[in-house]
């Protein structure tokens, strides 16, 4: 074998090597692990909330790796149980990036292009041409009107009554 096929042979080597160490970064720690796919300290950042207590931040982080955990294992209980026809997904997700990119295009240009200054005057327009949208389907105030003498000797019981009416 020539000196460069031996080279690349051995960085090849490495390369695969490297790729089946559980703890590729050495500074990551292993939370958890099912069958070769690794949970690592650094995948949990940020979901615990800052000023949570100690008590708290374990049980969210004790959640979060079970809920992994279980999530990992249903995953290859599917991937074991369907069919390649059964897990071809390719047409629903080509869908759905078509979807997210118009969506963020959309969005994109509503913030280019939205004239978010409205003057009175269009309010108003809009108001009088659309009136038949502002009229309630129902009543929003129940008003109970009663004029009495303020002697009257019926004064308290009337008002007892009135509340225990509603």
């Amino acid at each position: 074998m020539t000196k460069s096929i031996k080279t690349i042979l051995f960085i090849l080597l490495g390369f695969m090597l490297s790729c089946n160490n559980p703890n590729k970064n050495n500074d990551d720690t292993v939370l958890a692990r099912v069958h070769n796919i690794y949970l690592y300290e650094s995948d949990i950042q940020g979901i615990v909330p800052v000023n949570s207590s100690a008590t708290d931040s374990l049980m969210i982080v004790k959640s979060f790796i079970n809920n992994w955990i279980r999530q990992q294992l249903v995953v290859m209980q599917a991937n074991a149980n369907l069919s390649d026809k059964e897990k071809n997904f390719s047409k629903q997700l080509e869908t759905y990036q078509n979807s997210l990119i118009i969506y963020k295009y959309e969005s994109l240009l509503i913030k280019q292009r939205l004239d978010t200054i409205v003057n009175i005057e269009e309010i108003e327009r809009y108001y009088e041409e659309h009136k038949n949208n502002f009229q309630l389907k129902s009543n929003i105030v129940k008003v109970d009107y009663v004029k009495l003498f303020k002697d009257s000797p019926y004064k308290n019981r009337i008002k007892e009554l009135i509340r225990t009416r509603e």
